[in-house]
Parts: C-alpha cells; sequence; structure tokens
C-alpha cells in the first residue's frame, strides 16, 4: 500500500507543484476580474461535475470482478454525459436575462464539454484504482496539469477564456491517455441489462451520496456565486484565487490518501482495529506534517501573496489567512471521508453535507450583506472547522471506534498543535524585540524537531501500515 501511495504523492506533488510554480506568472497575466468571471465559471462547472456520474464512479471499485466493474463505468458514462448536456442549459435559462457581457452562449458550451470530459475522467480514474494502476493514474494527474497550465500560459489575451481552454485542453489529454492505456475494450461491456442492475445496486450513491456530493459543493461555491452582487466581482475573484491556492496542499498528499485508501477501507471493513488503526496513524501524521506550516501561512498570508503572486493579489492573501483554519481541518480529515461510502453509510454524510451547505448559506446570503468581505470569509471558515471535526467525530463512530480511543485521538491532536502554536508564538515574540537572535534559533530548533520527527517517526509508521 505503501508504494501506491508514494506513487500518487509523488505526482500530486508533482502537477501540484508545476501549479504552484506557475501560479505567479497567471496572477500576472491575469486580472482580479478575469479570475472572477473564471471563478463565476468554475462554481457552476464544479456543482454540476461533482454529480454528473450521480457518484456511481464510486462504485467502480465496489465491484467483485473485472467486467462488473466495467458496467458501473458505463453507467457512470451515461450519467454524466446526460447530465453534462441538461445542466448548463439550466444554468443558461437562468442567466437568459442577464446584461452581463461574458455571458456569451460558447460560456455555456464550455461548460458542457468541460463537465463532460471531468465525469469521464473520474469514471477513468476509479475504473485504475480498481484495476490498481497507480502508475498510470499518476501521469494522468500529471498530463492533466501540464494541459491546464500551459494553455492557459498561451491563451492569456483571451482573458477568462484562455482560463477556461486550459481545463478543457488538461481533461481531454488525461481522458484520451487514460483510453490508450486501458488493455480492455470497454464498448464490448455495454449491455443495458446488466446497467440496469448496477444503478439498482448502487442506488444509495444516487439517493444519498449524490445530494451529499450537491450540498458539500454548493456549500463551497455558493459564495463565489454571491459574492459578485454583495461586494463585486473582483472580490469573486479574490476569494476563487485564495481557495485555489489553499486546495494545492490538499491535491498533494490528502487526495492521495483517500484513494489508496478506499479498497483497504472496503476489503478491512469487518475489522474494526485495523481500520481505527490506520485513520489514527495517518491522521495524526497529517496533523503533525500540517499544523507549523499552516499557523506559518496564517500569520504571513498577505505579505507571501504580495511577494509571490504579485500586489494585486494582497487582498486574497488577507482572504487566505482566515480560510487556512478551514482547509487545514479538511487537509487532515478530509482523506477518511470514503471511509462513509466504503460502509455504505450514505446518509451520514449527506446529514453533514446539509449542516455544512445550510451554516455557508445563512452566513452568505443572511449576515454577509452586513458585514465587510473579509469578515464574511472568517465566519464561513469558522463554521465549516467546526463542523469538519464533529465529522471527524462521527467517521470514527461509523468504524464503531471506542470513546477512549477518539478522546485519545483528539487529545494527541490538541498536543501537537498546542505546541506548534506556543513555539511558533515565542518565535515571533522574541524576533518583535531586540532579542531577535533568540527567536531565530528557536525557530531553527523547532524547524530541526519538525523534520527530525517526520524523518524518524512518521515515514517509518506509514512503511510499515
Amino acid at each position: 500500500m505503501i508504494r501506491d501511495l508514494l506513487t500518487l504523492v509523488s505526482a500530486n506533488t508533482l502537477s501540484q507543484l508545476l501549479n504552484f510554480v506557475v501560479s505567479p506568472v497567471i496572477s500576472r497575466l491575469y486580472s482580479p476580474e478575469s479570475f472572477g468571471i473564471f471563478g463565476i465559471f468554475m462554481g457552476y462547472y464544479n456543482i454540476i461535475s461533482e454529480i454528473s456520474t450521480l457518484r456511481y464512479h464510486l462504485s467502480i471499485p465496489l465491484n467483485n470482478d473485472v467486467k462488473d466493474s466495467f458496467y458501473s463505468f458505463w453507467v457512470s458514462v451515461l450519467n454524466t454525459t446526460i447530465i453534462g448536456v441538461i445542466g448548463p442549459i439550466i444554468v443558461a435559462i437562468m442567466f437568459i436575462s442577464s446584461n452581463k457581457s461574458f455571458y456569451k452562449s460558447y460560456f455555456f458550451i464550455f461548460m458542457m464539454a468541460a463537465i463532460i470530459l471531468k465525469g469521464i475522467f473520474q469514471t477513468y480514474y476509479y475504473l485504475y484504482i480498481k484495476l490498481r494502476k497507480f502508475k498510470i493514474i499518476s501521469l494522468s494527474k500529471i498530463l492533466l496539469a501540464i494541459g491546464v497550465t500551459s494553455i492557459q500560459i498561451m491563451l492569456f489575451k483571451l482573458k477568462w477564456v484562455g482560463l477556461i481552454s486550459g481545463i478543457l485542453s488538461g481533461y481531454f489529454i488525461s481522458v484520451f491517455y487514460l483510453q490508450k492505456k486501458l488493455e480492455y475494450t470497454p464498448i464490448k461491456f455495454l449491455k443495458f441489462k446488466e446497467l440496469k442492475s448496477k444503478y439498482v445496486r448502487f442506488k444509495n450513491f444516487a439517493l444519498f451520496d449524490t445530494w451529499g456530493a450537491l450540498l458539500n459543493i454548493i456549500g463551497i461555491q455558493i459564495p463565489v456565486l454571491t459574492f459578485q452582487s454583495i461586494y463585486g466581482v473582483e472580490s469573486v475573484g479574490y476569494y476563487y484565487f485564495a481557495q485555489r491556492i489553499m486546495l494545492k496542499p490538499l491535491g498533494i498528499i490528502g487526495s492521495s490518501i483517500a484513494e489508496v485508501m478506499y479498497p483497504i477501507y472496503i476489503q478491512h471493513k469487518d475489522k474494526k482495529d485495523v481500520i481505527f488503526t490506520l485513520i489514527k496513524k495517518f491522521h495524526l501524521s497529517l496533523v503533525f506534517l500540517s499544523a507549523l506550516p499552516f499557523i506559518v501561512f496564517f500569520h504571513w498570508a498577505p505579505v507571501l501573496f504580495k511577494l509571490i503572486f504579485g500586489s494585486q493579489w494582497y487582498q486574497a492573501g488577507v482572504v487566505s489567512k482566515y480560510m487556512s483554519i478551514w482547509f487545514f481541518s479538511v487537509f487532515v480529515i478530509s482523506p477518511f471521508s470514503n471511509i462513509i461510502s466504503a460502509y455504505e453509510k450514505q446518509y451520514f454524510n449527506l446529514i453533514f453535507q446539509i449542516l455544512l451547505a445550510g451554516t455557508r448559506i445563512f452566513i452568505v446570503l443572511l449576515i454577509a450583506p452586513h458585514i465587510s468581505f473579509v469578515q464574511s470569509v472568517s465566519l464561513i471558515s469558522l463554521g465549516s472547522m467546526i463542523l469538519w471535526w464533529f465529522y471527524f467525530i462521527v467517521i470514527l463512530f461509523v468504524i464503531k471506534a471506542d470513546f477512549k480511543d477518539i478522546l485519545n485521538v483528539f487529545l494527541l491532536d490538541i498536543l501537537i498543535i498546542s505546541g506548534f502554536v506556543v513555539s511558533f508564538k515565542t518565535c515571533v515574540w522574541f524576533f518583535d524585540r531586540d532579542t531577535w537572535w533568540l527567536g531565530l534559533i528557536l525557530f531553527l530548533a523547532t524547524i530541526f524537531f519538525y523534520l527530525t520527527v517526520i524523518k524518524k517517526y512518521i515515514l517509518r509508521v506509514l512503511k510499515n501500515v
């Protein structure tokens, strides 16, 4: 398992590193307004694409053999094709009376193509997880990143159209590669009688998981879609750009763990101790790995954004500072959310997503018009953070972990996080005074301790899992 995990982490690191390296270039080629329009496009695109397969792509690894997996494969492809066409048409009807100049017909045609391509990519992706071809999956992610970033740089003169074209190109290249590497002929498995049986067998994905995913993505995208009317399109650009940067760490490690461990959850879901041990070791490792970087980022985010991405993105840095408490929680908890699907307890996820989306919608629609942009983001982040930690408790109860074991995990979380907070704050206190050299010594000592624990404990733990 660790070899598969390292393969995916390496690929995700390369792809996300590529995205991060070119971000300072892209941030100088495109204005906050272009990112605002792109953010609105991505808001609707993300909402529809999140449910385009009706979550049947998650059922592919649950099948006993490859043949049954291909039946689920076709269910997912058919769903994404139908919803990928209907969804953007509904959005177009919603905006038919809009006076915004960027709502051209090709805005929605791009959306159709992007949704279908992403849905097909997800379907192939989980098919390769079932086949345990993680090297192919890894290369597809790298090709996706290369396709997106290279086209966005080349077509910068097209403004927001160039940003959208990058998304289309990246997914097209990746889907083409995944199809070329497939050792089977998918069309041979297109049997409608079998497809019907898969619709019925995995109906809970459509009935529960789809609604949960929809509420989740609406909750995430609702600020992007509503801030325009409250604070202006530039605020949408700041919010979307900050969110885009904050998601990078999640793509490097978090999603890799979720993808590799999903088949393991399924295989060992009757062994409570095995699953709990996996969760505890990976979760605490993620908390230790990310606590210090997120604390440093929280303190210096505005300055870092101005330095790396240009002075026009300073406000995005302010926004990302407060978003960091939310994304830290997602980073250390979301890799284990697949447990809900593995145990087929999707109604728990649905309840969580209702609470999450409801909280954000309440803040955006009822509170945001009366407070500042930054205050709105702060409230959204705080509410999201609290709910994610409650969700982690639910995940541990789903696997039937003992209360004392759950309490032990949370106490260790508090110990790790508070230790880094105290250490960093002490360093800053010394830096702000004449004893800056003591702050430097303490900071270097903290870094040495951090790297030593990663090398001697965390890497060893992951190798022994």
